[in-house]
């Protein structure tokens, strides 16, 4: 009776199950108790593996290229202030050898690359002139 009732539920098809099937039929699609073991035991053995790999020294498996993240688009940097000192240094002690010149307008304290970015400024401006690779002059007067 109750079984009836059961399999009238399944006919109805509320829980989705092959309403069909035999006690027998049921009994063979169930693993048996060893087959059960066997199924564990390989995911068992499964799972150490994927741990054995998990620490494994070396490379790992993934990769990771870091790229520059722009937040901002880049601006031109204004080098007033810094082509202003370097144009008075060069107007005050002459011709001077770039690292001197540095020194000088104590472009240590300016940041990095801001004093070849400045002086590359002070050039292309002509507020400063360049005599060889490493050494600048005052820019030229147009009336001396």
């Amino acid at each position: 009776m109750r079984r009836q009732r059961l399999r009238d539920v399944l006919q109805l098809g509320l829980l989705g199950l092959d309403v069909d099937r035999r006690p027998d039929e049921e009994a063979a699609a169930e693993p048996s108790p060893q087959r059960r073991g066997r199924d564990l035991g390989a995911e068992d053995s499964a799972r150490r593996r994927e741990q054995a790999r998990r620490y494994r020294l070396g490379p790992g498996r993934t990769s990771y290229s870091p790229g520059m993240v722009v937040s901002a688009p880049i601006t031109e940097q204004e080098f007033s202030r810094e082509v202003q000192r370097i144009e008075d240094a060069l107007a005050e002690h002459g011709p001077t050898e770039r690292r001197e010149l540095a020194r000088l307008v104590g472009a240590r304290f300016w940041g990095p690359g801001r004093f070849p970015a400045a002086l590359r400024e002070a050039v292309l401006s002509g507020r400063a002139r360049r005599l060889d690779r490493t050494h600048f002059g005052p820019a030229e007067r147009p009336g001396a």
